[in-house]
């Protein structure tokens, strides 16, 4: 397989929850295989 990197800026706390979701039909071993980082929380 082939290694997929998607950058986003300003991530909810749903998104990596949702976007394994949305993978999860399609996709199952995309879905199972994710990683996600994260730097510190920001609240203003």
């Amino acid at each position: 397989g082939h290694n997929i990197v998607l950058i986003s800026n300003h991530q909810t706390e749903a998104d990596p929850a949702i976007i394994a979701l949305l993978l999860e039909k399609t996709n199952p071993r995309v879905s199972e295989d994710l990683t996600y980082v994260a730097g510190d929380r920001v609240i203003t």
